[in-house]
């Protein structure tokens, strides 16, 4: 039996100007005046890793999102539905979400060798999810402790380890970019929940900045935006620090998920999903394609789920030839060993036959069936394309694929 990791890969190619050294304003107008850095003109290609505590599960409604596990059992579970059928069945109906975390081990997780595989593949930047929509971050985030009242985070429950440090540092030193995921809002977090302007800011703000201040990331793909406007999530202000403040102000990139008004309006580049793109190319955008229907890894997909070589290859052509940029999920290798759990595994051998798949832009890491295969959250590297459309709304997601990851 076997057990995944995914990892997704993406083209990046932007066509504007190189930035130069300034002061922004806390407005939009003064923002988007900001030139792209010079190095994501000419970085095409990258990997974009999902991986978390929803690799434990590893488990979707098929045609849907794993990495929303935590949002789907909760929704279910007045209504009696698929997800939560499937979590009370085989983890039983007291089990919380956050139990997952203790399962979530990571313990062959080689980021040297991670990174010696994103070199030889081309790529030019890795971004890994630091924090995704269920709170649980991947470095040591003292908000994340405090706000949730518990362990939260990949040093003090699970791994037991830095995962985001040691894959910036392990990636750096092959001489490529490092860049993360950040969501912005938290589903069930005890503040969030309680006073919204309070957790943008006591918690988010504050663990933004100590997240960027720690790492660096020269590509922030922010996310989880939707329900408030730029404005209530302080993000002309929080952009403004980072343009000249942060340590990463001359060379970081950044997206256009900053608030419900925000997509296709305001950001660094605009992001598509599940599309062809956008039709005009007077500001840079990227398009976002999975391989299979999950960014997460979900063993519920079969392999018809995922796109042929030839297919991934005609579309990384289309968008890079419109000069713009194409990000693709890789899901996951997986290996079989009862009692490993959230282990992740060399993904050379995958990766040897992935390339038959092709490959563009985004990752995750991926689990397996916890019962059947030992609660693996964990594996190698495999490619593919997942294939509908996803629409975006300002008001969030009704459906993970209208949205956000």
């Amino acid at each position: 039996m076997k057990r995944w990791i995914g990892l997704f890969a993406a083209c990046v190619l932007s066509a504007v100007s190189v930035a130069t050294a300034g002061t922004y304003d806390a407005n939009w107008d003064s923002l988007d005046s900001r030139p792209t850095p010079s190095w994501w003109i000419d970085a095409k290609f990258g990997i974009f890793i999902h991986w978390g505590v929803y690799a434990v599960p590893a488990w979707s409604v098929r045609g849907e999102y794993s990495e929303w596990y935590w949002n789907r059992i909760t929704g279910d579970k007045a209504k009696n539905g698929p997800w939560w059928q499937y979590h009370a069945k085989t983890y039983g109906e007291d089990f919380p979400y956050a139990e997952f975390a203790q399962r979530f081990k990571a313990e062959l997780y080689d980021p040297n060798q991670w990174a010696d595989v994103f070199l030889r593949s081309g790529a030019k930047y890795v971004v890994l999810t630091s924090k995704h929509h269920d709170g649980y971050c991947m470095w040591p985030s003292q908000e994340a402790n405090r706000d949730w009242g518990r362990p939260w985070n990949s040093v003090d429950i699970g791994p037991g380890r830095d995962l985001l440090g040691e894959l910036t540092t392990a990636v750096r030193a092959k001489g490529l970019r490092m860049g993360i995921y950040y969501s912005l809002y938290e589903w069930y977090n005890p503040v969030w929940l309680a006073d919204r302007a309070l957790f943008v800011r006591k918690h988010m703000f504050p663990q933004f900045k100590d997240v960027v201040t720690r790492y660096g990331p020269e590509v922030i793909f922010s996310d989880g935006e939707w329900d408030m406007p730029s404005k209530d999530w302080h993000s002309e202000e929080l952009l403004a620090w980072l343009f000249n403040e942060s340590p990463v102000k001359d060379s970081v990139v950044v997206n256009d998920r900053w608030g419900g008004d925000c997509r296709h309006k305001h950001g660094g580049y605009f992001t598509t999903e599940y599309g062809a793109g956008l039709a005009s190319g007077q500001h840079p955008w990227e398009e976002n394609r999975g391989m299979g229907y999950s960014y997460g890894y979900s063993r519920t997909e079969p392999l018809e789920d995922y796109r042929s070589a030839r297919e991934l290859i005609l579309m990384l052509i289309d968008i890079v030839s419109r000069r713009q940029s194409a990000a693709r999920h890789r899901p996951g290798v997986r290996r079989d060993h009862p009692g490993h759990y959230g282990g992740a595994v060399d993904p050379d051998r995958r990766l040897a036959q992935g390339q038959r798949r092709g490959h563009l832009r985004h990752s995750q890491l991926e689990a397996n069936d916890p019962v059947d295969r030992g609660q693996a959250a964990g594996g190698r590297l495999r490619q593919g394309v997942q294939g509908q459309v996803r629409h975006q709304r300002a008001d969030g997601p009704a459906h993970p694929r209208e949205g956000g990851y």
